[in-house]
């Protein structure tokens, strides 16, 4: 039952105990917090006495009677922390007569700190746009450079990535070891917008990065990358730590989940990534490559984040780029490091389905391809086809010396010849060397599909006894996964294990492109093959398996997730580096039926 106020007469001071503590006048003019605090009451008000906190709260012992109705803010807060009648903010509330009052947030840092400070020096939320940005394989430079080397590096670079933020707008909230936090917004000026600030600093950032490398190679014949991610929002903004060492900075969601997305620059090999939230606010032309539903660690619900093209000079074809393995290449066209011809996985849809080929792939230097398929095809001119490009052809052995190129070729057929062979010119690919791209191409105009499905955590395995592994797959060190995308397929070279089934294992991580594909669609195909028996003159009788399969996860708490996981390291035991992460997982890839190259079903 709430207790109706007692009104003393207005001009009247009354007095009001601090339990264990002291007593103050009071009168009914001002609140509760402001007289505490004028009589050295160290009544705590982290959110500058706004109504947003609860850290105000008081227990009225005794003169509830003389507390006014709550605030609509009060209500709001005690809703939320579940609140007593009895608890009050002091914030909030003008006391009408003599009471007494216990502080619920009561320590000795309390007691120093909260006399010492006022409400303009405490935090507030306001709308932020935070940027992270890192130095990609850092550590391996470190460790192979003098540290006055290292010293004289990171003070260039940050002296002029500062310069860069500065002009604008933005705040440099602190260094992180080879990383940088940036905070934009943080002066409200009324003609600026946050997310085009932070924005604009990453390209330009980008662009200086460019600059920088020349210097780089010419003093220590290293090019280095950086990441940079970006969310906006509503932050909490102001000194936080001990009073002697406080620190101006901004805490909340949005500043875990623009970290978040930074790392994920290195997963989706890129740039730069933004949230949807920044591509809302965005009122700048930019160009989107692509899209990405992401779960990120610690948030529930999925978080949607997009690639903005790159503008700066180090990712112009043809230009030379520093590897992950400290090699410099030089790439100009996909024949230089592919080879021609070589043995490759094709891919198209056909009425929804996914219709597999193996064919022979002539690279031209201008990056178009000819096709031969030797069991024939129904392509016609302007299909979509995806062809897998790598150059492990005649591997049949781990090679740590191996320089390892790939791409999901993604083309469209400009000629059919015959019923064999056509010829496909460039939509969009990305030619990768480890985590890497060192050549790109896409056609005028190409946008990568935005892919609006839902993701759907994957279903677990219906596994119910332990597989029997295929011991003559462990020569065939990779195979290719195609993952059904928007619009035309994509395929990606992985390591993996074959059952006697024709099941598949493999390993990722939830992040990645793939797998989240394949929460949006578990059907897919996987094709394995012997390349190291192969030669072009039995390019007909070429023993490539194909297989239509869904995609399973199978849990660590499955009972023969350890076997399992045993035996895949068994047979590819370069892979196990990545058990190391929590985050990995480990897929399995029911055989539906296995498929002939023209992509009809066979068994």
């Amino acid at each position: 039952m709430t207790m109706q106020p007692k009104t003393p007469a207005r001009s009247a001071e009354f007095s009001i105990e601090f339990s264990n503590e002291k007593i103050i006048l009071a009168n009914q003019e001002q609140v509760l917090l402001h007289q505490a605090l004028t009589q050295d009451i160290p009544l705590r008000h982290e959110c500058g006495g706004k109504g947003l906190c609860s850290t105000c709260r008081v227990v009225i012992e005794q003169g509830l009677e003389y507390c006014p109705e709550e605030t609509p803010a009060e209500r709001k807060i005690k809703r939320q922390k579940s609140l007593p009648e009895y608890v009050r903010l002091g914030c909030q509330f003008k006391p009408q007569g003599p009471m007494k009052l216990r502080r619920l947030v009561r320590d000795e840092f309390d007691l120093s700190n909260a006399i010492t400070s006022d409400l303009s020096t405490s935090a507030q939320s306001c709308n932020l746009a935070v940027m992270f940005s890192d130095i990609r394989n850092f550590t391996e430079f470190s460790e192979q450079h003098l540290a006055y080397d290292v010293t004289h590096m990171l003070n260039r670079y940050f002296s002029r990535m500062t310069e860069v933020v500065q002009a604008h707008n933005g705040y440099v909230d602190k260094l992180l070891g080879d990383g940088m936090m940036v905070l934009f917004g943080v002066n409200a000026l009324e003609d600026c917008n946050p997310c085009n600030d932070a924005v604009n600093a990453a390209n330009a950032m980008l662009r200086a990065l460019d600059d920088l490398n020349e210097y780089f190679i010419e003093c220590f014949d290293h090019r280095f990358k950086i990441g940079i991610g970006i969310d906006y929002g509503a932050s909490l903004l102001g000194h936080f730590g001990h009073k002697d060492h406080l620190s101006f900075t901004a805490l909340g969601p949005k500043v875990n989940r623009a970290a978040r997305v930074e790392a994920l620059c290195k997963t989706y090999q890129c740039d730069l990534l933004i949230t949807e939230a920044v591509k809302k606010a965005l009122t700048i032309e930019q160009v989107f490559e692509s899209d990405y539903d992401v779960y990120l660690k610690g948030i529930s619900e999925t978080t949607k984040v997009w690639k903005i093209s790159s503008p700066a000079k180090g990712r112009q074809v043809g230009k030379t780029y520093e590897q992950d393995t400290d090699m410099d290449i030089q790439v100009d066209n996909l024949p230089q490091v592919i080879g021609t011809p070589v043995i490759v996985v094709a891919a198209r849809y056909s009425a929804d389905e996914l219709e597999l080929y193996v064919a022979q792939a002539k690279l031209q230097a201008n990056n178009q391809l000819s096709l031969y398929l030797p069991k024939g095809h129904t392509l016609q001119a302007g299909e979509y086809v995806t062809v897998h490009l790598d150059n492990r052809t005649g591997v049949d052995e781990f090679d740590a010396d191996l320089r390892v190129f790939r791409t999901s070729y993604k083309g469209k057929v400009t000629q059919v010849h015959d019923a064999h062979s056509v010829d496909l010119t460039v939509r969009d690919f990305s030619l990768v060397h480890g985590i890497s791209e060192v050549l790109a191409e896409k056609e005028p105009g190409y946008r990568f599909p935005t892919d609006g499905r839902p993701l759907q955590a994957l279903p677990i395995t219906p596994m119910t006894q332990m597989p029997v592994f295929a011991k003559q797959a462990h020569n065939n060190k990779v195979g290719v996964l195609v993952t059904r995308t928007v619009e035309q397929p994509h395929t990606t070279v992985m390591a993996f294990l074959s059952t006697e089934e024709d099941d598949i294992f493999i390993i990722s991580f939830p992040s990645t492109f793939k797998v989240q594909t394949l929460q949006k669609d578990n059907r897919c195909a996987f094709a394995i093959d012997e390349r190291a028996t192969f030669t072009f003159e039995n390019v007909i009788e070429w023993n490539y398996v194909l297989i239509d399969a869904e995609a399973y996860e199978v849990p660590t708490s499955h009972p023969y997730y350890d076997a399992i996981k045993a035996e895949f390291i068994n047979k590819n035991p370069w892979e196990i580096g990545f058990f190391a992460s929590p985050d990995v997982r480990l897929y399995h890839l029911k055989c539906l039926s296995t498929v002939c190259p023209a992509g009809n079903p066979n068994g």
